[in-house]
């Protein structure tokens, strides 16, 4: 396994690479977890949730077209909480993302490597070895990833994510959506359940 992309691939190349994996990763945990799941006769309460919401581009969709969806989501953003898939102008190491969401400004739910599915991730927990910043939260659902693909030949390393959603309040939102790394965020209705948000980035 080396630690930067492998000879000859461009760094799109070889982070498709490794978000194809751990999108294969992400699909066989969900797999074992679907015969864990209540059903919506076994669950009311689950069921009485509205089917989720999907944040990112659609298929065939061109950046420029989903730019201009993410600027109308915002448009109307209220002062409560919401969702919203921010995406980088470039791949952004764990130290990067802490610095642009620190810990008790808003929540970050979970991190993207390419067009992986998301990695959920948990709050930081002052004192806690290994968790005590958002950072260190980062790099270890980063090291999984990559023990995870220790077997799998000469594979790069994953340092860094391409794209994160948060929970915020409108205003910090909107702050969010004016920072220099970040591409586009596009919101989910404030209403949107965890657990119910589709991400495709």
């Amino acid at each position: 396994m080396t630690d930067g992309a492998a000879a000859g691939a461009s760094p799109s190349s070889y982070r498709d690479v490794v978000a194809a994996l751990v999108a294969t990763a992400v699909a066989v945990g969900a797999v074992l977890a679907v015969g864990t799941l209540p059903t919506p006769e076994e669950s009311p309460a689950a069921a009485s949730i509205p089917e989720g919401y999907v944040l990112g581009p659609e298929r065939g969709m061109s950046e420029e077209e989903y730019a201009a969806v993410a600027r109308e989501s915002l448009a109307d953003v209220g002062p409560e909480p919401a969702f919203g898939l921010v995406r980088f102008t470039r791949p952004l190491r764990p130290e990067e993302v802490d610095t642009l969401f620190p810990a008790g400004s808003v929540r970050l739910n979970a991190v993207i490597l390419g067009h992986a599915q998301p990695l959920e991730i948990p709050e930081p927990v002052p004192g806690s070895a290994g968790h005590d910043t958002r950072a260190e939260v980062i790099t270890a659902a980063l090291d999984r990833v990559n023990a995870s693909m220790g077997g799998l030949g000469d594979v790069p390393r994953a340092k860094a994510v391409d794209a994160v959603v948060v929970y915020a309040p409108g205003e910090a939102l909107r702050q969010i959506a004016g920072e220099k790394a970040v591409k586009t965020l596009e919101l989910a209705p404030p209403d949107a359940v965890w657990g119910h948000v589709a991400v495709h980035a």
